[in-house]
């Protein structure tokens, strides 16, 4: 009965927006039509890519061996990412029992529990046999580097009266919540041609030719067997959800970090379940991290003033 119904609000979303957008329908017709827009969406442009789907159950919530470490250890530090060990009397059977909701973002779906979890693929927006990328001369054909000399750098500042730089800071703020790739793969790289009227790089000497301009791949997942003639897949390092995984991160790990003392993993857990603020009401330093200074958060890469 659900598909059915399903099936009629799409196909009521298509007939409806060919004649009258749902704005300028009555209460009731346009509240079908949203939902039909909404089932037509997830039907044709949310397209899973996955192949071989994590198996996870409720036994998985407990932090047993296994649960949520292979994706998550390679980019927390190499730290574990299933529960500690010191979590409150009782906590792991009611996980197990009441199904939470994991801080990697799985069993956010009871029937998928590993879907948007941190570690799982990216979805596509259109069908896969429109997802093979563009490769070598094609791809470079015309040159990035071209494109954006001429379409994206700045000749004069172009005042933007009703936005700020902050506007910027809470963009950035957000997709960090939303996605991350990870490191980048070093071992391939796309050579971007570089005209010779061009400057790269920008203090090149006068009168010596330019350098070499270079863009290390994003990395991809683990295939299987089953990708065999598939595009490349991709996963996303921070969970798919919607969540504040850039305040609280994306692994039992970081979120129980946060709420440590001085942002230290060893520092006594705080009562009230906030994470850790220091006395000024700025992050606490990650004393731990390869770049001196470096406030401690949820996703802390990719770091400027507008997110501190």
């Amino acid at each position: 009965m659900e598909r059915l119904l399903d099936v009629v609000l799409g196909v009521w979303a298509r007939i409806s927006d060919r004649v009258r957008p749902w704005p300028d329908l009555p209460f009731v017709l346009a509240l079908a039509a949203i939902i039909g827009l909404r089932v037509n969406l997830r039907r044709y442009n949310l397209i899973d890519t996955e192949t071989a789907p994590p198996v996870l159950d409720d036994a998985a919530a407990t932090g047993t061996p296994g649960f949520a470490e292979a994706p998550q250890q390679a980019f927390d530090n190499g730290t574990s990412a299933a529960t500690p060990s010191d979590l409150p009397p009782g906590f792991r059977e009611r996980a197990e029992a009441e199904g939470f909701r994991m801080p990697d973002g799985s069993f956010n779906d009871r029937d998928k529990p590993w879907m948007g979890m941190a570690g799982a693929r990216f979805g596509r927006n259109v069908p896969l046999r429109y997802a093979y990328p563009e490769r070598d001369e094609k791809l470079m054909t015309p040159s990035p580097r071209e494109v954006s000399n001429k379409l994206m750098a700045r000749k004069e500042l172009v005042p933007v009266p009703y936005l700020n730089v902050m506007a910027a800071a809470w963009i950035q703020f957000m997709v960090h919540d939303w996605l991350g790739h990870g490191k980048n793969n070093p071992a391939e790289k796309h050579i971007i041609p570089v005209p010779e009227d061009d400057v790269w790089p920008p203090d090149r000497p006068d009168g010596q030719p330019n350098g070499e301009m270079s863009v290390f791949h994003t990395t991809r997942a683990p295939t299987n067997p089953k990708d065999e003639g598939r595009p490349d897949p991709f996963t996303n390092v921070e969970t798919h959800w919607w969540d504040g995984s850039q305040l609280y991160g994306s692994s039992w790990s970081r979120m129980d970090r946060m709420r440590r003392v001085g942002g230290n993993p060893d520092g006594e857990r705080l009562d009230d379940g906030k994470f850790w603020v220091e006395d000024d009401g700025l992050l606490p330093v990650q004393q731990d991290h390869k770049l001196p200074g470096q406030e401690l958060s949820g996703v802390n890469a990719n770091w400027w003033i507008g997110l501190s």
